[in-house]
């Protein structure tokens, strides 16, 4: 067995259906290897070792995995002994008309293999519907959106806020630290934007019945929509008994996966084919990978690009969740939840609940992050933050609107079991104080009149009670 061999083995601890030999690499030279990662200013990631030992490249690694158990061995562990091979016959570039970034605009719109944990039960929660958008000039992907279950909808709307607002607030919402360099692609297509005329559907309606749902699986035509099918994310298929992933991440923590991968995908994914001899000098001259990142910020800097930008406000009332809120005296509420802010504080809002006279307010979510919410006041978007009502970890808020409803759900049965309990506990001490007493826990009998001023017997009795009275010491 050679180095790169030993290098090689731990492929057998984390081997498996549909786990992908490249993602197997980089696990091993991170977590196995010990090795880091770093990034240049040029936005360039290498893989190193802190103690410049040397480790594989990935077909050093996969020459010798197969070296070892052999390829069929190799396919059967990876992909299934009953896998059957298709090939798609290539009809050309895809991009030759294209010259402008978001001068077209692609939707790869899926839903995940894996299903999220439920954090009240053992059940998978239901599948996790993806929504990406990608200018088809660069392989960029410039917006992506989720939703749980059938409201698929819901995932295309959100893919167009995101498109619409600048990364870095994409990332607060989600508590994720991305910044506006490292995704820099903001606006929407002008095919999104022009007028559509009276009575027409709305925009994520018409995106869905261009670009329908469907299973993470690709399918069969693959040159239907090659440039999306060339910057999906990529599943491992596996055929036999019909199984599916239960992962171990909650909805929210799904959703937040989605956000980096998408992120992840502009700086992993390659367009070399792409570059026009221009580019190619530039990207050589300056050692730059060609990924759809850097495709992109060297056509942004041209001013090559035929986004429209729409301002905050008015993406959160075209693409968010439209619902009622509650404002009461310490702050507006969404279900069991309550969100505050300065704003909030100083807008007068507040004063103008009382107890028991709630205000009723129109407000926008973004179903996967709940964290934060806008409701409308006085003309205007006022942005909320969730707050817990005690001091505790805040990476609790991060929920989906969905979790919030589940949570409201288990919080009316832990108030159901509270005053169960508290029946019964009081019964309990009525009784014990019964036994212990010989009488009623409230045994007696109304009199008229106000009661008198202890005296005689009564008085003394009192005194023997109080015990004996210190007295100050004068000094």
């Amino acid at each position: 067995v050679t180095g790169v061999q030993t290098c090689a083995l731990p492929i057998f601890k984390r081997a498996g259906l549909g786990v992908r030999m490249t993602d197997i690499h980089v696990d091993t030279l991170v977590q196995d290897m010990g090795c880091k990662v770093e990034k240049n200013e040029g936005g360039r990631f290498r893989i190193y070792h802190p103690k410049n030992l040397p480790f594989p490249s990935y077909y050093q690694f996969r020459k010798a995995v197969i070296d070892l158990k052999g390829l069929k061995q190799v396919q059967a562990t990876l992909y299934g002994r009953e896998r059957v091979k298709h090939s798609l016959p290539h009809q050309g570039a895809y991009t030759e008309r294209l010259s402008n970034l978001f001068e077209s605009l692609e939707v790869d719109a899926f839903r995940l293999g894996d299903r999220a944990s439920s954090m009240y039960s053992d059940d998978p929660m239901s599948v996790l519907c993806v929504a990406r958008g990608i200018c088809a000039t660069s392989g960029e992907v410039v917006g992506v959106g989720m939703s749980l279950g059938s409201e698929t909808s819901e995932a295309y709307r959100a893919m167009l806020f995101s498109m619409a607002i600048p990364k870095s607030k994409l990332g607060e919402l989600f508590g994720l630290p991305i910044t506006d360099e490292e995704w820099p692609a903001q606006g929407l297509s002008p095919s999104l934007t022009s007028d559509r005329g009276p009575g027409s559907k709305d925009l994520a309606t018409e995106l869905e019945e261009s670009f329908p749902m469907r299973e993470i699986t690709p399918s069969n035509s693959g040159q239907s929509k090659a440039l999306v099918e060339s910057s999906q994310p990529k599943k491992t298929h596996t055929q036999g008994a019909k199984k599916f992933k239960l992962s171990r991440l909650n909805a929210m923590e799904m959703a937040r996966r989605e956000v980096l991968r998408a992120c992840s995908d502009n700086h992993t994914s390659s367009v070399s084919k792409r570059l026009t001899p221009d580019m190619i000098e530039h990207f050589s001259h300056y050692g730059l990978p060609a990924t759809p990142h850097n495709l992109w910020k060297y056509m942004s800097n041209r001013m090559r690009t035929d986004g429209v930008s729409i301002p905050f406000d008015q993406a959160v009332r075209a693409f968010c969740t439209p619902t009622k809120m509650m404002v009461r005296n310490d702050g507006v509420w969404l279900g069991q939840k309550c969100f505050r802010s300065e704003e909030l504080a100083s807008s007068g809002l507040l004063e103008r609940a009382r107890p028991g006279l709630d205000l009723e307010v129109r407000g926008y979510v973004l179903q996967m992050a709940v964290r934060t919410l806008w409701i409308e006041n006085a003309g205007k978007l006022m942005e909320l933050i969730a707050v817990l009502r005690l001091r505790d970890d805040a990476g609790q808020l991060m929920m989906t609107l969905d979790q919030l409803v589940a949570q409201n759900i288990e919080l009316a049965r832990i108030e159901s079991t509270t005053r169960e309990s508290a029946q019964a506990a009081k019964a309990e001490y009525r009784g014990m104080f019964k036994e212990a007493v010989g009488k009623d826990w409230d045994a007696g009998e109304m009199k008229t009149g106000a009661p008198k001023r202890p005296s005689g017997t009564t008085a003394h009795e009192e005194r023997v009670v109080k015990g004996p009275v210190r007295k100050e010491k004068r000094a």
